[in-house]
């Protein structure tokens, strides 16, 4: 009879720590699920917090961030080298009056084909982020003047062979054929970030009071790179 009892209280420890061992493994299990629930939905906040929705480019907040970033390292690893952190500021030519005649869809679809395809033709270091409507910033981090211009050029090539794809308004003659104009600049110094911004944004401008589609280079950066236009196919 006492080994029955005992026997029987064996029994019921051991389906007592069974049953709480399963429960253990489940409440393990439902926290690994909430920590991977949990991580997935601080990296959708991170890329909201620093990611255009459209283009899937940085924002401009983002964009300053790493400028910042960047500036500081190339401070630290200057050289003599005669490369620099470069800026480029893009500004798609007539964007409003695609937006106006063709619509927001196709608007949209232009500014996202800019970025993938502009993307396509950077270094790894490189970075582009859309600044703002349908302006995009590059930088490129250790970069000489003529450097610059000829990824430029390359992005510039690459978007006059993109037509878009999809329904146009009835009275559409033909797609859109996009350009762009560009302004460079160089940044040597983190206090110079706002300048550097700001001689890029002059350039652009120049760029399209000049007749757009084509390059300019703020006067701190030397001859022969002065102004550039692509050759039209």
């Amino acid at each position: 009879r006492v080994e029955a009892i005992h026997l029987l209280f064996a029994g019921v420890v051991m389906a007592s720590i069974a049953a709480l061992a399963a429960r253990l493994g489940r409440m393990r299990q439902r926290l690994r699920q909430q920590k991977g629930e949990l991580g997935a939905a601080l990296q959708r906040i991170q890329a909201l917090a620093t990611r255009d929705a459209l283009t899937g480019l940085l924002n401009r907040r983002a964009m300053l961030e790493q400028l910042q970033r960047e500036v500081r390292r190339a401070q630290r690893d200057e050289t003599g080298s005669g490369l620099v952190t470069g800026l480029v500021l893009f500004d798609l030519d007539h964007f409003k009056r695609i937006n106006d005649t063709l619509g927001h869809r196709v608007g949209d679809r232009v500014l996202q084909a800019f970025a993938e395809l502009a993307s396509a033709e950077l270094r790894a270091s490189d970075v582009l982020a859309r600044w703002g409507g349908e302006e995009f910033l590059l930088l490129l981090p250790h970069t000489s003047a003529e450097q610059a211009l000829a990824c430029v050029g390359r992005i510039r090539q690459r978007l006059l062979s993109w037509r878009y794809e999809g329904p146009l308004p009835v009275d559409t003659p033909e797609t859109p054929c996009v350009t762009f104009s560009a302004g460079l600049s160089v940044c040597r110094r983190e206090s110079d970030i706002e300048a550097a911004i700001e001689r890029a944004d002059q350039a652009m401008y120049r760029a399209k009071t000049a007749g757009r589609d084509r390059s300019e280079f703020d006067g701190g950066l030397p001859p022969p790179f002065t102004s550039a236009r692509a050759p039209r196919p």
